[in-house]
């Protein structure tokens, strides 16, 4: 392909994975983080390190970008639920990303995506304020799992 398709191809892929994956795990917010902090990152390379401006924006036109985006970010099992703490673990992948890219390192993508999972996991693990929403969490399931009561008697033959 030549000419207006060599774009509009990747990115009538992009916005089909996008509105699949919108609607079936709900990560809308990871991944404006994401695409937004990689453009991000990419003028701050080019203002910063006087890096070429289009070159650093070109991955967003690759497969690999969109299959990135809509598969491997998103993924339900390994990203935060709330939607402020998507768009934080977009950005920090799009940032550690600059960062690979400016040392040089192949597969920046992947790499940035692995130590974000790893940030993310020492923070739940370290962090007190996680723990303690962590358990306060587990206490609220547990109370209503462990509960037989029934919520509300008002009402029901004239109990009260």
């Amino acid at each position: 392909m030549t000419g207006a398709l060599d774009w509009l191809v990747p990115l009538g892929v992009l916005m089909a994975g996008t509105m699949l994956n919108v609607r079936l795990t709900g990560r809308w917010p990871l991944i404006l983080g994401w695409v937004g902090g990689f453009g991000a990152q990419a003028v701050v390379r080019w203002d910063v390190l006087d890096h070429s401006l289009v070159a650093a924006l070109m991955p967003m036109t690759g497969v690999a970008f969109i299959l990135f985006t809509n598969y491997m970010i998103t993924d339900p099992g390994t990203t935060p639920g709330r939607p402020r703490n998507q768009v934080v673990f977009g950005v920090t992948t799009a940032a550690v990303y600059g960062i690979l890219v400016a040392w040089h390192v192949v597969f920046g993508l992947f790499f940035a995506l692995v130590i974000t999972c790893m940030l993310r996991g020492l923070v739940l693990v370290t962090a007190p304020w996680c723990g303690q929403a962590l358990a306060e969490g587990r206490r609220r399931v547990a109370g209503r799992v462990g509960s037989t009561r029934p919520s509300s008697t008002a009402g029901v033959d004239g109990a009260r």
